[in-house]
């Protein structure tokens, strides 16, 4: 993932279009998949002028999470295309 996030910056793709988040992270332990939609609230919040479709979205050991692959879904059919999991 960190090949694929550097190639982007790389070719131009400014920081604050990449959201990364690896749930490997013992914070994150408890997190519930009804709980992963913050952290896209979160996101836009911080960056509201950045379109949500031109996010690249990096979800590191999200199989860490129950029912995860339901929240992939919605936010690929909602908001963005870009969406890496690993």
């Amino acid at each position: 993932m960190e090949i694929a996030i550097n190639t982007l910056v790389e070719k131009g793709v400014p920081k604050e279009y990449i959201l990364w988040l690896g749930f490997d992270d013992e914070r994150l332990r408890s997190m519930t998949s009804e709980e992963l939609d913050d952290v896209i609230a979160s996101y836009m919040e911080m960056y509201p002028n950045i379109p949500i479709k031109d996010v690249y979205m990096f979800f590191d050991e999200i199989q860490l999470i129950k029912d995860w692959e339901y929240f992939i879904l919605r936010v690929y059919k909602t908001y963005c295309k870009n969406i890496y999991v690993y």
